[in-house]
């Protein structure tokens, strides 16, 4: 065996070590895009969760509020 022969294995080996680590790489970073769009998608879905919530809280709050005006208006009102 020539010593061209013994290092073609090696050669070629090295190549396929070379096409898998840069496989490896594009992947990874295809991982950190995922992973920085699923935060951001949870983090938008989390804000418009909070704005509706948000309002109804405030209409909430606006309703008890005139309750409590209405009652005290009209226990004024039937008051001697």
């Amino acid at each position: 065996m020539t010593p061209v022969d013994s290092a073609s294995p090696d050669r070629k080996l090295q190549a396929r070590l070379r096409t898998v680590l840069a496989e490896r790489d594009q992947l990874e970073m295809l991982l950190g895009e995922c992973e920085r769009d699923r935060k951001e998608f949870f983090a938008t879905l989390a804000h418009e969760m909070r704005n509706p919530l948000a309002a109804m809280r405030s209409a909430i709050h606006v309703l008890r509020v005139a309750d409590t005006d209405q009652a005290t208006a009209r226990s004024d009102w039937f008051s001697p």
